[in-house]
């Protein structure tokens, strides 16, 4: 059987009294209307959960993410519903491993562990050292808000070829 895995770089997130939303490989976001489809029963099937029964509004849902390109599917025929050869991520591109990661390790040590999983090297540095040359990113999470002028160095990654993602909690979150 297959099953529906978001395709890399394909988020979907709930959002504090709007429903759900789609972060696309691009880092655009899209409001997703459900309907009348349970939210959490959606985001389940959207990433590989299998759901006993059917539910066609979650069927047209799901095949509306895998018409644009946001689902990729998990082969699982096996007859035991173990997956086949083939299933594993695709290889993290060789010259891009490197990524610098600073900040909070409550959010830097997860993101961590993901990037490891996906193929990726990263490590954790310092604000304001030296960006070695072989570093292809550098994700800088914060938890809490962020001072003026934080991040302005590294605004400038970009102009070195350096990707540069930042991001930041609110503080008192559960």
């Amino acid at each position: 059987m297959s099953r529906s895995q978001l395709a890399p770089g394909v988020e979907v997130v709930a959002v504090d009294g709007r429903g759900l939303a789609v972060r696309t490989p691009d880092g655009e976001f899209f409001r997703v209307n459900t309907g009348r489809a349970d939210a959490d029963a959606l985001r389940s099937r959207l990433t590989g959960a299998d759901l006993p029964g059917t539910d066609r509004e979650l069927d047209r849902l799901v095949a509306a993410f895998a018409e644009a390109g946001y689902l990729t599917e998990d082969d699982t025929s096996a007859e035991d519903g173990t997956p086949t050869a083939g299933t594993a991520p695709a290889a993290w591109p060789a010259g891009r491993r490197h990524v610098l990661l600073l900040g909070d390790p409550a959010l830097t040590e997860p993101l961590a562990r993901l990037l490891r999983a996906a193929g990726a090297a990263p490590r954790a540095g310092t604000p304001g050292e030296d960006i070695a040359p072989d570093v292809a990113a550098v994700v800088w999470c914060l938890d809490g808000p962020v001072p003026p002028g934080l991040w302005d160095d590294a605004d400038r990654l970009p102009e070195r070829g350096v990707a540069w993602q930042r991001c930041h909690a609110r503080a008192g979150r559960p």
